[in-house]
């Protein structure tokens, strides 16, 4: 941009005019500062799912992740523009393939870029966690049920329980005693 300043002298009569350049230099920012995955963006969640974030490396570990094929992040920039691959990144709204680790890469204003790797990763759910999903009548279907070793009462006195469970892995499970005692 440019400004003109009108200098006039003492006598009220002589005058100068000037011109001034002003430019802003371009930002180098290029962060990722928040990272993750919110079930209201993501059919594959039932909740939300917050990654780390340790320098350029992003990892999100959660039971909940049932297919990660088409997840949406929900991401925070101080860059210009976010990419994957060719593809314009949007938060909250462009879905990626996380079966394999996915790079992010930020561009700065001034044009250079930082490369994010993101990974994701399923984690076994505990017992405690899965109850609750139970009682809050979550789709528990696609969680991994490979490290909970006491299925005992799990769906005691449940009577709106009604989803196939017939996926879980309960190579593990050593107590299923009254599992589903008293349930419809």
């Amino acid at each position: 941009q440019t400004a003109t300043i009108r200098v006039a002298a003492q006598d009220g009569v002589t005058e100068k005019v000037y011109s001034v350049a002003v430019t802003r230099e371009a930002n180098d920012a290029k962060e990722i500062t928040a990272f993750g995955f919110l079930d209201a963006d993501n059919a594959a969640l039932c909740r939300d799912v917050t990654a780390t974030i340790n320098g350029t490396t992003i990892t999100a570990t959660s039971p909940y992740f049932s297919d990660v094929t088409s997840l949406v992040a929900t991401f925070t920039t101080t860059g210009s523009s976010v990419k994957v691959g060719s593809t314009t990144q949007t938060s909250g709204a462009t879905p990626n393939d996380f079966t394999n680790s996915v790079s992010y890469t930020v561009i700065a204003e001034d044009g250079s870029s930082q490369i994010f790797t993101v990974s994701v990763s399923r984690r076994p759910i505990t017992r405690a966690e899965l109850e609750q999903m139970i009682d809050d009548g979550e789709d528990v279907t696609g969680v991994d049920t490979s490290a909970i070793s006491n299925m005992s009462e799990l769906f005691k006195n449940n009577t709106t329980f009604n989803q196939d469970i017939s996926g879980w892995d309960v190579s593990s499970a050593t107590n299923m005693r009254y599992m589903f005692y008293n349930a419809d």
